[in-house]
């Protein structure tokens, strides 16, 4: 296996993986008209990004309050979740 070989292969791999980009563009041009999104595939990541920052964020908080319950009554968090009715999936 030639160095050209390998330059044609990652060459094809190239133009392939520009048709694909290519055709999800095209893809998401359509479905934002349909949808009449106006903010870019970036911005979106930007806004979903922020919002699981912030998710996380207030999970950590209500963990500790959660944490801070437990430590009065001497107990596990397992105790303060089920005694609320909540289940722990995370």
């Amino acid at each position: 296996m030639g160095v050209e070989d390998r330059l044609n292969r990652k060459q094809q791999r190239l133009a392939a993986l520009k048709v694909s980009y290519q055709e999800l563009e095209k893809k998401f041009q359509t479905l934002a008209h349909e949808l009449h999104i106006t903010e870019t595939p970036e911005k979106i990541n930007l806004k979903h990004i922020a919002d699981l920052k912030l998710y996380n964020e207030l999970r950590d908080t209500g963990l500790r309050l959660v944490q801070m319950v437990a430590d009065e009554k001497q107990c596990k968090m397992k105790d303060v979740f089920e005694e609320i009715g909540y289940e722990m999936k995370d």
